[in-house]
């Protein structure tokens, strides 16, 4: 039985490597020239999903996967992804100059937390020249602004400021989510 439960585990192995490398070749196949995946096929660039497939990788690397560390083919979708949301967040940007908003104020929503979170997984690829003030104005603005955005992207800006090394914030933000969590035997710590 024993021997049976190997040669089980072996075939779930192969099956999995299988599956990893077709999801792979999809993820290629569906990837816009200019790095951004849609939705579906057919459809436009969508920043949402390929925000969230970068992090999906990027979740996957930090676990250490290795078909994703050592895969040619990922890390130059990531490279491309990572560019086009790079020039998103530098869009943002310029458009809160451009119609003149107030930039001492709250200009940080759920698209540019998300992207803070995302690109804390890729610190070793560098933020081009004409992106870091915009990388930088919406780091700031996190940091400054937390406490508006919603539990789950508190969450997310905790991990990300932690990673930049924003371990003061980090900490703030954690301290609020532990004093805003409800204990109960029954359901255990969860949030209103």
């Amino acid at each position: 039985s024993e021997r049976k439960k190997r040669l089980g585990l072996l075939f779930d192995l192969n099956k999995m490597s299988n599956e990893q490398a077709i999801a792979i070749q999809q993820l290629k196949k569906r990837q816009a020239e200019d790095g951004s995946w849609p939705w579906f096929d057919g459809m436009f660039a969508d920043r949402y999903i390929t925000q969230y497939i970068v992090t999906g990788l990027g979740h996957l690397q930090q676990l250490q996967v290795k078909e994703i560390k050592e895969n040619t083919d990922v890390a130059r979708m990531l490279e491309n992804a990572i560019q086009y949301l790079d020039n998103r967040i530098r869009e943002d940007y310029e458009d809160a100059k451009r119609f003149k908003l107030k930039t001492e104020v709250n200009q940080v929503g759920d698209l540019q937390i998300q992207y803070l979170y995302m690109r804390s997984y890729f610190k070793d690829i560098a933020v081009a020249d004409a992106n870091k003030t915009a990388f930088n104005y919406y780091l700031n603005q996190a940091q400054k602004y937390w406490l508006p955005s919603g539990r789950y992207l508190q969450g997310m800006l905790a991990l990300a400021l932690n990673r930049y090394d924003k371990k003061e914030t980090a900490l703030a933000i954690m301290k609020s989510l532990k004093e805003t969590s409800i204990h109960s035997e029954e359901m255990g710590m969860y949030w209103k």
